[in-house]
């Protein structure tokens, strides 16, 4: 069951939107590059690396961070109905960070390979 007003679905972690598979968004993942809808369904990297390449892009086009989530979001035609998602986004973000550089300071950072929290200090 697809949620999407346009009878789309958007599929695995980074909701890749099935319009990326018809040429609907000017590209036809599988055809132009070879990636099946299968594969971005039921294969967590592929869906991941998608997703890095569809931000990455509206990134390139836009050269703004803010705009390229947005689009991303909502599609890079109706990028206005995605700024409340790159709010939302932009928020986490700011509260990642200041909660990284708060561990920071009192000699604690998460390592990424072992996903713990471990002193910096020695102490």
């Amino acid at each position: 069951v697809c949620a999407n007003r346009n009878k789309t679905c958007d599929n695995g972690p980074m909701q890749i939107n099935d319009g990326w598979f018809d040429g609907r968004w000017g590209v036809d993942l599988e055809k132009d590059f070879g990636v099946s809808k299968d594969s971005v369904v039921n294969n967590e990297c592929v869906n991941l690396m998608v997703g890095m390449w569809r931000l990455r892009s509206e990134y390139e086009g836009l050269k703004n961070w803010y705009e390229a989530v947005a689009a991303y979001n909502a599609g890079p035609k109706n990028r206005a109905a995605g700024y409340e998602y790159a709010n939302r986004v932009f928020r986490w973000y700011a509260r990642i960070k200041k909660h990284e550089i708060q561990g920071r300071e009192k000699g604690l950072v998460v390592t990424p390979k072992k996903r713990e929290l471990v002193s910096i200090t020695g102490a």
